[in-house]
């Protein structure tokens, strides 16, 4: 006996649940990084360290070579450039959620009930 196609859909389903969930989660915490002078000053203080990596991968290095991203160099202000940093990660975030839960659309609608 085969497996029906809904086990391998249900599998992705869950992935796609749980990338979006990620995602999201992200947009909270960098949204909360811009309320909180506390958090703020603690990325301040650990830009380009190890630390800061672990949570936020290279979001804060001071050298990118993606001409996309915001160059610390272009800012007079540590301020700015994290504004900058974080409100070009949201909108890149909005875009990978916005095309994950329209991947996640399109699998739910193949999974037969």
């Amino acid at each position: 006996m085969e497996r029906c196609e809904n086990i391998e859909l249900l599998r992705v389903e869950g992935k796609y649940i749980s990338f979006i969930a990620e995602l999201r989660t992200e947009k909270k915490i960098l949204k909360h990084i811009m309320r909180c002078e506390n958090c703020r000053n603690w990325v301040i203080s650990s830009i380009d360290g190890d630390e800061i990596h672990k949570y936020f991968g290279k979001l804060f290095d001071t050298i990118v070579y993606d001409p996309t991203v915001p160059k610390y160099s272009d800012y007079e202000d540590i301020n700015s450039f994290i504004d900058a940093r974080i409100t070009w990660r949201l909108e890149r975030l909005d875009e990978l959620i916005k095309n994950a839960e329209m991947e996640l659309d399109e699998i739910s609608k193949k999974l037969i009930k």
